[in-house]
């Protein structure tokens, strides 16, 4: 897929946007085309800031003379981009990443919004040995659950060209690697029954994931 993706790039000399939910493995997908095309890699863009406009950083991906990758993940910036749909994809092909295992994911998601905002550059290659967290210490809640849900469901008004399942991805690249955690993270809710009843019946249609365009 990965080959597929460069290919179409190349064939309509446009850039690549990754686009994901937060710990779906944008980074991770950035930085293995990246590796595959020499291509410059620009990280995530769009990030809140201290820039009161991030989300004009969308402009680096238009009109560059060399292919160039770059990831968006956070919420608000795509909302503001909602608008601009037919010019980001005038230059750009749209990669969506998800994950299928919605748990992990929600798991993973909440704990890292846990984290002391010094320690923001941990939410890559954590290991185990830094799990900060206790067996059923935190309380998930509904509105955590909406939150998450909401994150999920954007990506797939951009119109992805292609999409990409995290479970399915074969990573050659060292710079992200799969966090480790002291045992199962979803293990940390006090609640996880109530968490699988939200979300355990979720699941992609082959609408969502099909790569026909």
């Amino acid at each position: 897929m990965y080959q597929q993706i460069i290919q179409s790039a190349k064939e309509q000399q446009k850039n690549i946007l990754v686009m994901g939910s937060p710990r779906s493995g944008t980074h991770a997908v950035g930085a293995e085309l990246a590796i595959l095309t020499n291509a410059v890699c620009l990280g995530e863009i769009c990030k809140m800031s201290d820039n009161p406009t991030p989300w004009e950083e969308i402009q680096s991906l238009y009109n560059t003379n060399t292919l160039t990758i770059a990831q968006i993940v956070q919420l608000t910036p795509k909302i503001y981009l909602s608008h601009n749909v037919d010019i980001i994809k005038k230059h750009t092909v749209i990669v969506n990443v998800c994950r299928r295992n919605k748990i992990k994911q929600f798991a993973s998601w909440v704990y890292f919004r846990l984290l002391d905002p010094t320690e923001l550059g941990s939410w890559h290659n954590h290991k185990g040995a830094k799990t900060n967290v206790l067996q059923h210490s935190i309380v998930a809640t509904e509105e955590d659950l909406v939150q998450f849900v909401l994150e999920q469901l954007v990506d797939f008004y951009f119109l992805p060209d292609f999409n990409l399942c995290y479970e399915d991805l074969i990573f050659t690249q060292q710079q992200y690697q799969k966090n480790e955690f002291a045992f199962p993270i979803e293990l940390m809710f006090s609640n996880l029954e109530y968490v699988e009843q939200y979300l355990k019946n979720w699941q992609y249609s082959l609408g969502h994931l099909s790569n026909d365009k």
